[in-house]
């Protein structure tokens, strides 16, 4: 009889078991990394409990690609970072453990490779990334600190600001949200792109041009487009690099420029125009 009816038996137990015990939690982030054709993965146990914790990833020169962490040993990936000639390019975390990114540092070398600049992004509780530190360019190997930036999300007048509002499509609502200083320099721009009464674009200034652009393209709440346009130090060249969000819930570097040189005719984001429509033109004019 009770051969008969084993199936039933194992399945009930199992039942029980994840009755009592509780379903596993599962986080929203890929988790223990798989090693993919042509590479070669370095596999540690920082704090020595038995559990493996950062995974690196060479090339078959044995130069850094990759690395995964799990910074608070819970057993789950939380922090990735992806190289580029085999230094740190891109790095991002998951710093509460929520399933979310929500700090991301983008490191980039002038045309020489001589010096560095390092840009901090973090996620604030408006669901909007800051570009919270930047150093700048500093000579490679410099010992520095960092010094708090500031971006202000939300459409709303500043001290010392002088604000322009329009309504794009003559709907009656404004959709457009421009805050300048007090010699008419833009400092940030707040868009409602698809004009549903809500702000889905984001835009800082530095120095009166395009610094940090992000956007909410599906209007879910989260950041899903973030484009960062970067000067050399003698404003020269440029570079920007846009990052997407995929499915896993990481971000990817959809397209970098590489160093360009600077245009006096262009736009103050030529590149922007290539991957969103609806960019309003007046945005960028007089910059």
């Amino acid at each position: 009889m009770l051969k008969k009816y084993w199936y039933l038996i194992v399945a009930a137990v199992v039942g029980l078991v994840l009755l009592f015990t509780g379903l596993p939690e599962r986080s929203n982030l890929p988790g223990i990394p798989v090693c993919e054709p042509g590479e070669i993965m370095v596999e540690l146990d920082t704090n020595d409990d038995g559990n493996t914790d950062f995974w690196a990833f060479l090339n078959q020169d044995s130069v850094p690609v990759g690395s995964i962490g799990d910074t608070n040993f819970d057993g789950r990936p939380d922090s990735w970072s992806h190289f580029r000639n085999g230094r740190a390019f891109l790095d991002q975390e998951d710093t509460d453990n929520d399933g979310m990114i929500d700090l991301i540092i983008l490191s980039l070398y002038n045309r020489d490779e001589s010096k560095i600049r390092s840009i901090l992004l973090r996620l604030e509780e408006e669901n909007l990334f800051v570009a919270a530190e930047d150093t700048e360019w500093l000579e490679c190997g410099t010992i520095f600190s960092h010094q708090p930036d500031s971006l202000h999300a939300a459409p709303v007048f500043e001290s010392g600001e002088i604000i322009t509002e329009r309504d794009r499509n003559d709907d009656g609502n404004i959709d457009f949200w421009l805050f300048s200083d007090l010699n008419n320099v833009p400092v940030r721009l707040v868009l409602d792109i698809d004009f549903d009464g809500r702000p889905d674009n984001w835009s800082h200034f530095k120095n009166g041009r395009a610094f940090l652009d992000q956007e909410d393209t599906d209007n879910d709440g989260i950041i899903d487009f973030i484009l960062l346009c970067i000067y050399d130090e003698e404003e020269r060249n440029m570079r920007e690099v846009l990052f997407l969000l995929e499915e896993d819930n990481l971000f990817a570097t959809t397209a970098d420029t590489g160093w360009l040189e600077c245009s006096t005719t262009s736009s103050t984001n030529p590149f922007f125009h290539t991957y969103r429509d609806g960019y309003p033109p007046e945005a960028t004019d007089n910059l």
